[in-house]
C-alpha cells in the first residue's frame, strides 16, 4: 500500500510539471501575438500620420500659393492705381491768334514769295514747344489768296500761319470765335481743310451737321 501511494505522488508531480510547461508555452505565444498586433498598430498609425502631414503640407502650400497670388494681384492693382494717380502733363494756352495787314505785309518775303510768321512767336516759343499740349484760339480764316487777304473787320490770313503754328508746337485750336464766318461758310470750310493739312486738331466749327 505504501509503494502505491508514493507512486501516485510521483505521477501527480509529473503532471504538474507538464501542465506548467504548457502554460508557459501558451503565455509566450499570447505575448508574441499581442506584440505583433502592437507593432502592426504602431506602423498603421505612423503611416497614417505621415500621409496626414503630407496632405497638410500640400494644403498649406496651396493656401500659401493662393495668398501669394492674391497679394500679387493686389500689389499690381495698387501699382496701376499709383501710376494712374501719378500721371501728369503740362499744358500751355495762348490767346487769340489773328493777323492784321501790317503783320502779313511784314511776314512777306518777296525773294521766295512766301510768308514767314515764325518771328512773331519767338518770345513764347520755348513755353509752347516744351509743353505736352498747347492750345490756342483762332480768330481768323484761311479762305485762300484768291479771296484776297484782309484784316479787321473780316480776317483772311495766308495759309502759312497755320503751318507756322504747327511748327512752334500748337496742338489744338478753337475755331468757334466771332470771326469764324468772316469769309462766309466756304471760308470756314477751307479753314478746316488747312488745319487738317497742317495736322492741327480743332474744335468748335464743322463742315457738316455731323461732327467729324
Amino acid at each position: 500500500m505504501r509503494r502505491n501511494h508514493r507512486g501516485n505522488r510521483k505521477f501527480k508531480k509529473s503532471n504538474y510539471q507538464i501542465s506548467d510547461k504548457k502554460t508557459i508555452k501558451n503565455l509566450t505565444f499570447v505575448v508574441l501575438f499581442l506584440f505583433i498586433i502592437l507593432i502592426g498598430v504602431i506602423i498603421f498609425y505612423a503611416f497614417r500620420n505621415t500621409n496626414s502631414s503630407q496632405s497638410f503640407l500640400e494644403v498649406s502650400s496651396e493656401h500659401s500659393n493662393l495668398n501669394s497670388s492674391i497679394d500679387n494681384s493686389e500689389n499690381n492693382i495698387q501699382e496701376e492705381k499709383q501710376e494712374e494717380t501719378d500721371s501728369t502733363f503740362t499744358m500751355t494756352a495762348i490767346g487769340d491768334i489773328m493777323c492784321h495787314n501790317t503783320q502779313y505785309w511784314d511776314a512777306y518775303d518777296k525773294n521766295t514769295d512766301e510768308y514767314d510768321f515764325s518771328y512773331v512767336f519767338e518770345d513764347i516759343y520755348r513755353y509752347i514747344k516744351s509743353s505736352d499740349i498747347a492750345i490756342g484760339s483762332l480768330e481768323t480764316t484761311f479762305a485762300g489768296a484768291e479771296r484776297g487777304y484782309s484784316s479787321y473787320p473780316t480776317f483772311n490770313t495766308p495759309d502759312n500761319l497755320a503751318y507756322c503754328l504747327k511748327k512752334i508746337g500748337i496742338d489744338v485750336l478753337s475755331t468757334a470765335g466771332n470771326h469764324a464766318l468772316d469769309t462766309g461758310f466756304s471760308g470756314l470750310s477751307r479753314t478746316i481743310d488747312i488745319l487738317d493739312k497742317a495736322d492741327i486738331s480743332h474744335v468748335g466749327t464743322y463742315q457738316t451737321r455731323r461732327k467729324s
